[in-house]
């Protein structure tokens, strides 16, 4: 979540582009392994190297590499509400602003920790929070679990006009993308085997704000 022009308000949009990149290349990397030692590449194998938004890797020679969507969402409230719908689990990367912040450090934080994160609320409709429970009371398909990864920014640096980082946000981009593949992964198949049908929904939304 963020704006790309306003320095480390954009450190969510950075992160979710970088581990799309990380999962297409780890999907390149091990198809190329498997088709050298005779393997084969199936269910969603035709996107490994899926252009922007989506990447469905599928199976690989029987082994589920992943079924995640990329995201970037322009907006908090009910804008990001109607872009959950329909995913199972989500992961939205947002800034956030604490006394003493020591740029670039990223933690998780539940539901109920949302209004700390920078973006999620809209100014012109509501909060995530109570969006969701809006959405819930109407029927929507909305995931089951969401989680914030807040990358701690300090509060001069994100009301800046510019398009890069600060450099100590910068350096902490592929820890944080890292970290988001990772609860994914762990979460989808703690045995380190992940595997799915190959017709069921979408497992996972990564979603940043702009």
């Amino acid at each position: 979540m963020g704006n790309p022009f306003l320095t480390d308000d954009a450190v969510g949009i950075r992160v979710v582009r970088l581990a799309q990149e990380m999962v297409r290349e780890m999907a390149q990397e091990m198809a190329q392994n498997l088709t050298a030692g005779g393997g084969r590449v199936a269910g969603n194998g035709r996107d490994i190297a899926a252009g922007e938004g989506c990447t469905g890797v599928g199976y690989i020679d029987g082994i589920f590499f992943g079924d995640i969507r990329f995201d970037e969402v322009y907006a908090g409230g009910l804008r990001l509400m109607d872009a959950l719908e329909g995913f199972q689990r989500a992961i939205i990367v947002d800034a956030i602003i604490v006394e003493n912040a020591r740029p670039g450090r990223a933690f998780f934080i539940a539901e109920r920790d949302f209004p700390a994160a920078r973006n999620l609320e809209c100014t012109h409709d509501t909060d995530l929070v109570s969006a969701l429970e809006l959405g819930r009371a109407c029927g929507m398909a909305l995931p089951s679990e969401i989680k914030v990864l807040a990358v701690e920014v300090e509060a001069g640096n994100t009301g800046v006009f510019g398009e890069s980082l600060t450099p100590e946000v910068e350096a902490a981009l592929p820890a944080a993308a890292r970290m988001v593949l990772a609860e994914f992964f762990r979460r989808e198949a703690p045995d380190g085997v992940f595997r799915s049908n190959s017709d069921s929904e979408p497992q996972l939304m990564l979603s940043s704000n702009g």
